[in-house]
Parts: C-alpha cells; structure tokens; sequence
C-alpha cells in the first residue's frame, strides 16, 4: 500500500491511497493506514489554523505600526512646520 499526501496552494492538503483497491487496503492493515492519513490530515489543518492566527497577527501588527507612524507624522508635521518658519531668523541672527 502506498500513501500519497501532496499539499497544494494556500496550504491545502490532498492525501490520496494508491492500491489495487478497498479488499487489498483490508488486507494490508488499511484501518489503521486510514487511520495514520486521518491523523495527518489533523495535523495539516491544525498547522493551517496555526498559520491563518499569525497571519492575522501579522495583519494587526502592521495596521498598529501604520496608526502608530500616522500618529507620529501628525505630531511632527506642525513642529516641522514651525522650524521652517524659524529657518530664514537662524540665518539673519549672528552669534559670533
């Protein structure tokens, strides 16, 4: 008996039994083989779980850094402002 488990896009699983047919899988202990290949099909979808909760953290981290730096530049922009008004005084002063 030969198990066939391929992974396809957007980490999808296909697991697939290559044999004569259900009689020989009986024969050859397929119950428990069965059994295996429903275990690894857990197993992929609780990693797929896994993935898809950082993948959303990673999605709230970056929508957090993105208010976090609109925040900053909010704060800034009006100094910034300010000390372009203040630049043509630093020039005309002399503090020799």
């Amino acid at each position: 008996m030969r198990l066939n488990c391929k992974v396809s896009g957007n980490y999808g699983a296909r697991i697939s039994f290559r044999s004569a047919g259900v009689t020989a899988l009986e024969r050859e202990g397929g119950a428990p083989a069965a059994g295996n290949a429903g275990q690894l099909i857990a197993s992929i979808s609780q990693a797929n779980g896994k993935i898809a909760e950082a993948e959303l953290q990673i999605i709230q981290i970056d929508q957090d850094l993105r208010s976090e730096v609109s925040k900053d530049m909010s704060e800034v922009g009006p100094k910034l402002s300010e000390l372009l008004e203040k630049k043509p005084q630093w020039k005309t002063s002399s503090c020799i």
